[in-house]
């Protein structure tokens, strides 16, 4: 042997390999009328960095994965605190699987950027016991929603099916 050493194992990662593209949006929320739905009928939880909206999505969807929106306002920070901050919450939310169950709409209210990952996840999991009540009572507020506020129910995620159109306003004359 020459006195090289030999080429480097190649590494192998533990962690998943990444969801294509089309996987990761379906697991978001993406549209406002979305998020007006959600904030019309979800139940609150409230930590030191943000509030949790949760809403329990309608029978085809039920079991379907939860998904994820995110709110941060300028008052979180400029642009670069804003996009550190989301970024931070979607991880803390692929890394928490069991705190969001099946057929759950999670939307995030950014109060502040979060003190890193490990603080977020930590913050999350205090946190289960009362996002598990807080999703008790959504389920059964989805059961006792009435038929006018389910419609579109049977619309696929993405579709405007649940959103009215809203009406226009009067145009204005000048004289």
């Amino acid at each position: 042997m020459s006195g090289r050493e030999s080429a480097p194992e190649p590494r192998t990662s533990a962690a998943p390999a990444p969801a294509p593209p089309a996987d990761r949006r379906a697991r978001r929320v993406c549209k406002r009328s979305e998020y007006q739905r959600i904030q019309r009928a979800a139940r609150r939880v409230s930590t030191p960095s943000c509030a949790l909206l949760l809403h329990a999505r309608e029978a085809p969807f039920e079991s379907a994965p939860s998904r994820l929106g995110i709110v941060a306002s300028r008052k979180v920070g400029g642009s670069v605190q804003r996009n550190r901050a989301k970024r931070l919450v979607r991880e803390a939310f692929r890394a928490t699987p069991e705190l969001w169950p099946p057929g759950a709409d999670v939307v995030f209210i950014l109060r502040r950027v979060p003190a890193g990952l490990a603080a977020l996840v930590d913050e999350l999991r205090r946190a289960g016991g009362a996002i598990a009540r807080r999703w008790e009572d959504a389920r059964r507020d989805r059961a006792r929603r009435p038929a006018a506020d389910r419609a579109g129910a049977g619309a696929p995620p993405g579709t405007d099916a649940d959103c009215a159109p809203c009406p226009r306003p009067p145009a204005s004359r000048r004289s």
